[in-house]
C-alpha cells in the first residue's frame, strides 16, 4: 500500500474536503476566539453584522460541515479498501495503523494547542467503520440510520438535561439580584460603600458580580469600610477610595477556578460567568500551564459531549459516506442522483434547520436546545449530503471551483491544523492576544483572511510538492517506509 497517485485522486472529493474547511472554520472560529461555555449563548449578538453572522453560522454551517467531513473519511476508508484489494494485498492491520497516528495527532492537537479537535474522535469511529466495511451499501445505510436515531436519542436528553440546568442557573441569578439590598454611603474619605443586609450577597463580594457594580465596593453591615471591595468601573460622580495592597501574589486563572469551585461559589461548568472569566484571562494572558488546564478541561468536555451526543452523528456520517461511495455516487451515470442529493439539502434540510432556529428564538431554552440538536443532526446531515453532491456535480464539470479548492483537499489534514496555528496567534497570549476582544463580524474577517492564505499557500506548496507536510508524515508513520515528498523524489522512485 501507499499514497494515491495524483491521476488516479477524485477531483469531486478534493475540491469537497477544500470546502469543508471553510465551513468548519466558521464555526471553529467562536471556540478559537471566545470562552467554550459561549456556544450556549442562544442569543444574537448586537448589531446588524453580528447577527447576520450568527444567523449564516447557525444556519449554514453549524452542524454541516462535520458530517460532510466525516462522509468523506467514510469514503476514503472504503475506497483505500477497494484499491488495496485490488492489488492484493492486506488492509486491515494498515489501516489500523493509519487511525493510531492519527489518534496521537488529535491527542497532541487537542491537548497541546485547541481543545476543539475532531481527528482524535475520527480515529474512534474509523475504527469502527473499519469492522464494518465490507458490508454493501445498503446494510451501510441501514447501520448509519440505527446509530443516527441513537445519536437523536442521547442528543434530546442531553440538551434537555442542559436547558433545565441553565433554566435553574437563570432562576438562583435573578433570586440573587432580588436579595441585594442595601444603602448607598459616602464615607469622609470620599469612598462610596454599598452597605449589605443580605450575608450571602456580602460573600460573595469578592467574585467578578462586585466588579460590575456601580458602586466603588460592597461589605456588609458593620464591617470597616476600608475592607471594602474596589469595583472595576466607578460610578461617574462618585470618587473612589484606592485598593489596598494584596497580602500576597494574586492566584493565576486556573488556581482561581479551582477555589471558586471548592468554595461552591461556581456549580455550573463552563457555561458560568465566572468560569468564561478565568478561562478568558488564561487564554488571552496566559501563562501556558494555566491555558494548558483550561484546554484539557474543555478537551474533556468535547470527548464527553461526543460520547453523549455529536459522536454517534459522526460516526452515523462514516456509514453513510462509505455507503454512498459503495453506491456509485461519484461515477458520472449517478448524476442524476447527486442532482436530487442538491435538492434534498435545499428542499428538506434546510427547512429542517430552520425550524430549530425558529424553536431557539420563540420558546423557552428547555424546549429550544433539545429541538435544535434534533433538527441539527437530521437536517444538518441532509444539508451536508447537498453540499457534497454540489461539489460532486463540480467536479463532473470539472469546475474552475473545484479546481480552485481541490488543492485544500489535498492538504486537508496539513490546513487543519494551520488553521489551528493561524487562530491561535491571533487569539492566544503567545501571539496577538486577542482572545474575548472580537465581535462576530470581525471573526467572519478573520476567517476569510486565513481560507484565501490556505488557498494560496495550498497552490503553491503542491506546485513544488507532492502532498502537505502533516499528509507526508501521516503516511510516512502509516506505511513504515520512505514516502516521496517532491516530485523530483517521486519520479526517482
Amino acid at each position: 500500500m501507499g499514497p494515491v497517485p495524483e491521476a488516479g485522486r477524485i477531483l469531486a472529493l478534493d475540491a469537497a474536503r477544500g470546502f469543508a474547511l471553510l465551513g468548519i472554520l466558521f464555526v471553529n472560529i467562536q471556540f478559537f476566539a471566545m470562552p467554550f461555555g459561549s456556544w450556549l449563548d442562544l442569543d444574537p449578538p448586537d448589531g446588524t453584522l453580528n447577527a447576520a453572522a450568527h444567523y449564516f453560522t447557525k444556519i449554514f454551517c453549524q452542524g454541516k460541515f462535520y458530517p460532510l467531513f466525516s462522509m468523506m473519511f467514510g469514503i476514503g476508508l472504503v475506497l483505500q479498501r477497494r484499491r488495496a484489494e485490488e492489488r492484493g494485498v492486506r488492509f486491515g492491520g494498515v489501516y489500523a495503523r493509519r487511525l493510531l497516528v492519527l489518534a496521537t495527532l488529535g491527542a497532541l492537537h487537542g491537548l497541546l494547542f485547541w481543545y476543539g479537535d475532531i481527528l482524535f474522535l475520527y480515529s474512534i469511529a474509523g475504527l469502527v467503520l473499519l469492522l464494518a466495511s465490507r458490508l454493501p451499501w445498503k446494510g451501510l445505510i441501514a447501520a448509519g440510520c440505527g446509530v443516527l436515531v441513537w445519536a437523536m436519542i442521547l442528543i434530546a436528553a442531553m440538551s434537555l438535561f442542559t436547558g433545565m440546568s441553565m433554566q435553574a442557573q437563570e432562576a438562583a441569578q435573578e433570586q440573587g439580584q432580588e436579595t441585594t439590598t442595601g444603602e448607598l454611603t459616602v464615607n469622609e474619605d470620599g469612598s462610596a460603600v454599598l452597605i449589605l443586609e443580605s450575608d450571602s450577597v456580602a460573600a460573595a463580594a469578592g467574585t467578578d458580580a462586585a466588579a460590575q457594580t456601580p458602586t466603588a465596593g460592597i461589605t456588609p453591615a458593620g464591617a470597616d469600610s476600608a475592607e471594602a471591595v474596589a469595583a472595576d468601573t466607578p460610578a461617574a460622580d462618585v470618587p473612589v477610595a484606592e485598593a489596598a495592597e494584596p497580602s500576597e501574589p494574586a492566584a493565576g486563572p486556573a488556581r482561581e477556578l479551582f477555589r471558586l469551585y471548592q468554595s461552591r461559589t461556581i456549580q455550573g461548568g463552563p457555561e458560568h460567568p465566572e468560569y468564561m472569566r478565568l478561562e478568558t484571562e488564561a487564554y488571552r494572558d496566559g501563562p501556558y500551564l494555566d491555558a494548558f488546564i483550561f484546554r484539557s478541561m474543555s478537551f474533556f468536555f468535547i470527548l464527553l459531549f461526543a460520547a453523549l451526543g455529536f459522536g454517534w452523528t459522526v460516526l452515523a456520517s462514516f456509514f453513510f459516506g462509505a455507503a454512498l461511495y459503495k453506491f456509485g455516487l461519484f461515477e458520472e451515470h449517478r448524476l442524476g442522483v447527486a442532482k436530487i442529493g442538491v435538492a434534498v439539502g435545499l428542499c428538506v434540510g434546510l427547512p429542517i434547520v430552520l425550524a430549530g432556529q425558529w424553536a431557539v428564538a420563540n420558546t423557552s431554552v428547555v424546549t429550544a436546545l433539545p429541538l435544535m440538536g434534533v433538527t441539527e443532526a437530521v437536517g444538518g446531515l441532509l444539508m451536508a449530503f447537498g453540499y457534497l453532491c454540489v461539489m460532486i456535480l463540480l467536479g463532473h464539470a470539472r469546475s474552475p471551483i473545484a479546481k480552485l479548492l481541490a488543492p485544500l483537499g489535498r492538504m486537508a489534514l496539513t490546513c487543519y491544523l494551520l488553521q489551528t496555528l493561524l487562530a491561535t496567534a491571533i487569539f492566544y497570549h503567545w501571539g496577538l492576544g486577542k482572545f474575548g476582544s472580537m465581535d462576530r463580524a470581525q471573526m467572519v474577517l478573520v476567517v476569510l483572511g486565513i481560507y484565501i492564505f490556505e488557498i494560496g499557500l495550498a497552490h503553491l506548496w503542491l506546485s513544488r510538492f507532492k502532498m502537505g507536510p502533516m499528509e507526508w508524515l501521516w503516511r510516512r508513520l502509516t506505511y513504515m517506509s520512505p514516502v516521496p515528498m517532491t516530485r523530483e523524489e517521486k519520479e526517482a522512485a
